[in-house]
């Protein structure tokens, strides 16, 4: 009887232990079709074929669609792409007959304006003010052509931007500009100048401009020239595939620290080198390091903990069609820092306490309770709340609010890539490429937070794993082609980066012109990064080394100071056709860097300081006067 028991038993673990294995085995290939749908099995796409299939996402061949409108982005990120994409599909929806064709600005020479009826650009602002360094030719091509060159050309300008930096929307001003003399004509819709990510304020100039269209009488054609040029003459460029769509996964080779910390309020700062060897990747000196970083899991799961959800719970992953689990979704795609006036609303309106209620209203009043984003964003209060938190916390502040990983995957910015200036330069070693960061870590709410990139690099990475980045093109921060030009380097902290390519290039190429370097930090014994080789280049005669270190002497001396304590070094070099570089925080070293130059300027050519800046404005113009400047 026990025997016929045990063996009735091993039948029912069996039997048990089949139906989990074909439960799992389920619930595998479910997520290997959510993951990869059958269209993503193909064979790797040629550039070409990869541009057409994003121009005629909205104009397929079957739609005979016939009035052909231009849809242009020039982007950093992808968030412009993501606004011409949003053009094109209300064209599309609103008008059978209209092609909206997306194209990348980096594709502009297969562009022909004088065959275009409209031209609608999305354009990004980066760095110091400048327009994104793929567009750079498009904007060229305009700028060097004749005025009027395409009176019939219709045009409007989406520019897109940040309010925490001194030029907002400055790239898409530039391109009005030059969009209205080349047709000697103003666009048949106003520009809308955006602040970050502010879809309502995109959906009223879509809406504007779609409207504006409808009314158009648009000329019907046969064929498309853009896509036979793009046939024709896109050709694969081995370095240049990669990219955030694309990036290389080149192998951690080093990293060792720069500077020393004995306390929470010193500096940590790491340097990075990379494995490039047989990637074909290529780098210049200026150049910037883009890193694809996930996020801090701790912070990940603090998230996951205030929405009290499954972290396995299948989401829409952002840009696509495939549902993934939310964990994986927050790791690897929402920018959990950012608070957006749509979340904050959704938060709002999902309140079930009496005591969340109470305290909305004590930080938002009455008014702002119904999850209205219009009152929210209105509202002065919402600024200051959001700008304090992250996503978790504005949750943690509301407890009773139930909000579901989908809202927040909805109302997040996507998880953007950090750049940093290269450090290195190819011509010591072609394979390797080097950063400096600045390892980010503080307390919120008296809990640990971090940097994204930098902690992941510093803590989360080990040697030898596999990091995506890719190259970040800078032609505006270029050492000059002629070597027996001098170069005067400025800047502080992380900012002296691509100095040390510089020199590690000039002194390979053996260059004769004169190298001067003004660097500050806070300590020289803690933070003085690259002292030994900085030191080294200094006796050798390759660099003439300027140094402010703020905190070891009684009164703060930064790099502006030491900057007009050697003004009349400055300004010969300037007079002798020297090239300035500026490099680091634009909030206020770049401002006091600017404002000390126009004093040096002021005083040696005895001008007035207007007349100082008309100067600066010109060395910008011609070349001369380059910054790289970042947010802090």
């Amino acid at each position: 009887m026990v025997s016929v028991t045990l063996i009735l038993l091993c039948f029912s673990a069996v039997g048990l232990g089949y139906v989990l294995w074909s439960i799992i085995q389920t619930k595998m290939e479910s997520r290997r079709d959510l993951r990869i749908p059958k269209s993503l099995k193909s064979s790797k796409e040629t550039e070409a074929e990869k541009a057409i299939r994003e121009m005629k996402e909205f104009c397929p061949e079957e739609d005979g669609r016939a009035q052909n409108v231009l849809v242009v982005y020039a982007t950093e990120y992808g968030f412009s792409k993501e606004v011409a994409r949003k053009v094109a599909e209300e064209l599309a929806e609103r008008m059978p007959n209209v092609a909206p064709r997306i194209i990348n600005a980096v594709h502009s020479s297969f562009i022909d304006l004088s065959k275009e009826q409209v031209c609608l650009l999305c354009c990004s602002t980066t760095g110091d003010g400048v327009i994104p360094t793929d567009a750079k030719e498009f904007y060229d091509l305009m700028n060097t052509g004749q005025d009027c060159s395409a009176p019939h050309l219709k045009f409007s300008v989406c520019a897109l931007g940040d309010r925490g930096y001194p030029h907002f929307c400055r790239g898409g001003q530039l391109f009005l500009s030059v969009l209205e003399s080349y047709t000697g004509c103003k666009p048949f819709v106003e520009m809308k100048e955006i602040d970050q990510e502010d879809w309502e304020e995109i959906e009223e100039w879509v809406d504007k401009v779609a409207g504006q269209v409808e009314s158009m009488s648009l000329e019907e054609s046969d064929s498309d020239y853009l896509e036979e040029a793009i046939k024709e003459g896109l050709h694969d460029s081995g370095d240049s595939n990669y990219s955030l769509a694309n990036p290389l996964h080149s192998p951690l080779q080093r990293k060792r620290p720069l500077t020393k910390v004995e306390s929470r309020e010193d500096k940590e700062t790491v340097h990075f080198d990379f494995d490039l060897s047989g990637s074909g990747l290529k780098y210049t000196c200026g150049d910037a390091l883009g890193i694809i970083a996930s996020n801090c899991p701790d912070e990940v799961n603090a998230l996951i903990e205030a929405l009290k959800c499954d972290p396995q719970t299948l989401a829409k992953a952002p840009g696509s069609d495939l549902y993934l689990p939310f964990e994986e979704i927050a790791l690897k795609s929402l920018d959990l820092k950012t608070v957006k006036p749509d979340f904050v609303a959704a938060v709002l309106g999902a309140i079930t306490s009496e005591d969340d209620r109470a305290y909305a209203t004590k930080v938002f009043g009455e008014s702002t309770l119904s999850g209205d984003v219009h009152h929210l964003k209105a509202n002065p209060a919402f600024h200051s709340f959001a700008s304090a938190r992250f996503m978790v916390d504005v949750l943690n502040s509301f407890p009773s609010a139930k909000i579901s990983p989908k809202i927040v995957v909805e109302h997040a910015r996507a998880l953007i890539p950090r750049f940093y200036s290269i450090s290195s330069s190819p011509n010591r070693d072609e394979h390797v490429v080097s950063i400096a960061a600045a390892v980010v870590r503080y307390e919120l709410f008296g809990v640990p937070r971090s940097g994204v990139a930098t902690t992941y690099l510093a803590d989360r990475v080990q040697e030898r794993d596999l990091v995506k980045l890719y190259i970040q093109k800078n032609n505006n921060f270029r050492l000059p082609a002629d070597d027996e030009k001098p170069i005067i380097m400025i800047g502080a902290g992380t900012g002296v980066a691509p100095y040390i390519a510089f020199l590690q290039d000039r002194e390979i190429r053996r260059a004769t012109g004169e190298s001067v370097l003004f660097f500050g930090c806070r300590h020289e014994d803690k933070d003085f990064l690259y002292k030994n080789e900085l030191q080294g280049w200094a006796e050798e005669g390759i660099v003439e080394l300027y140094t402010a270190f703020s905190r070891d002497t009684e009164k703060k001396v930064y790099i502006q100071h030491r900057m007009e304590e050697h003004g009349d070094r400055v300004w010969k070099l300037i007079c002798s056709g020297a090239h300035l570089y500026v490099c680091g925080d634009a909030n206020q070293m770049a401002k006091d860097v600017h404002e000390a130059l126009r004093r040096i300027i002021s005083t040696g050519a005895g001008i007035s300081d207007k007349e100082a800046d008309a100067y600066l404005e010109d060395l910008e113009r011609k070349g001369r006067y380059q910054r790289d400047v970042w947010l802090s």
